[in-house]
């Protein structure tokens, strides 16, 4: 089975009554670039997908708080969905700080977050509860390589720790860069991404590979 695809130009009722409510998990991507780097990975690995998934790209964080809480508020109509992964960018902030700015504005908008806890490298997952009284897991994934020393933390650190594994870019590139995208450009990563090998892939998203694992079960 595939992630199914969904997209924020379809009308919210297609979006609730005929798509969500087919589907038991659902990914939600900050950017377009994370969307295709997990499809990739997915296909790449050939992860088995048991359960509908769906995954979308939200157009940046404010987006994703709002899909987040429109999803908890609805799961009385698609009581299917039973988790919530979401991919996030470390921006300026460790992992931990990102998860709580994260769901510090969930819970702004009247969901309850309870549980908070790490599940694996730079994963967290807690449980939200809306108010129906229904509960979802949320497992959050953060990108970010952060024992480079860079201004901001994105799943472009995640192609710079390819290409060094590649071979592509020595270590002084590395300790002389500001920003990973100043460097793996989105075309430049989504071309790592194919050519690197399983073990590649799974060294270097570690934290995306396990969430996918998790909610596809």
């Amino acid at each position: 089975m595939e992630l199914v695809q969904l997209s924020r130009e379809e009308s919210f009722e297609t979006f609730v009554f005929r798509k969500l409510r087919a589907l038991k998990s659902i990914i939600l991507c900050e950017g377009v670039t994370e969307k295709m780097v997990i499809k990739k990975i997915v296909k790449k690995l050939h992860l088995d997908i048991r359960s509908a998934v769906g995954i979308i790209e939200c157009g940046g964080i404010p987006h994703i708080y709002n899909y987040t809480s429109i999803i908890s508020l609805l799961i009385s109509i698609a009581r299917k969905i039973r988790s919530i992964g979401i991919v996030v960018d470390g921006e300026d902030m460790d992992p931990q700080q990102r998860v709580e700015s994260l769901i510090n504005s969930i819970r702004a908008r009247g969901i309850e977050v309870y549980e908070l806890s790490e599940v694996g490298q730079q994963l967290y997952r807690a449980r939200a509860v809306s108010l129906h009284r229904h509960s979802v897991e949320l497992y959050i994934a953060v990108n970010g390589v952060y024992s480079y020393d860079l201004d901001k933390h994105t799943i472009h650190d995640h192609g710079l720790a390819l290409a060094y594994r590649m071979n592509l870019i020595d270590s002084n590139t590395i300790q002389t860069t500001r920003l990973a995208e100043d460097v793996i450009s989105k075309d430049k990563l989504l071309e790592l991404v194919e050519r690197a090998s399983i073990n590649d892939l799974k060294e270097c998203f570690k934290h995306v590979i396990h969430m996918i694992k998790i909610l596809t079960v």
